[in-house]
């Protein structure tokens, strides 16, 4: 089979495998418009594996970004859960420290007036 475009490399491709015509132009098998169609087929294949790779490298850094942004966003939850964790604990903290307050003032009191 002669090659004379891109679609009758695609047929001996179909047939063979890749593998196969990459082995044949790199062993110099192919020769004239067939060595040069399998070679602009080839480049042509790997031309779209490098655009498959950095669209699927495209796709990946979106879910990436796409998981820091949740990541970011629970972080955010889960410290404002613990900012209103602290504030309730201040505020029981300043009641706290008003009871003792309170109770040393009742006992220097009752030192004072058993006196």
């Amino acid at each position: 089979m002669s090659f004379d475009s891109f679609e009758s490399v695609d047929q001996w491709v179909a047939e063979h495998s890749r593998e196969e015509l990459e082995e044949n132009v790199a062993g110099k098998r192919f020769s004239g418009q067939r060595l040069m169609w399998a070679e602009k087929w080839l480049e042509r294949a790997r031309e779209r594996d490098r655009a498959g790779r950095a669209h699927r490298q495209e796709a990946q850094a979106a879910l990436t970004e796409a998981q820091q942004i949740k990541i970011a966003e629970r972080t955010a939850v889960a410290t404002e859960s613990q900012a209103d964790a602290a504030s309730r604990a201040l505020t029981i903290a300043k009641w706290a420290l008003g009871v003792s307050i309170f109770a040393i003032i009742l006992a220097l009191f009752e030192l004072v007036i058993k006196r």
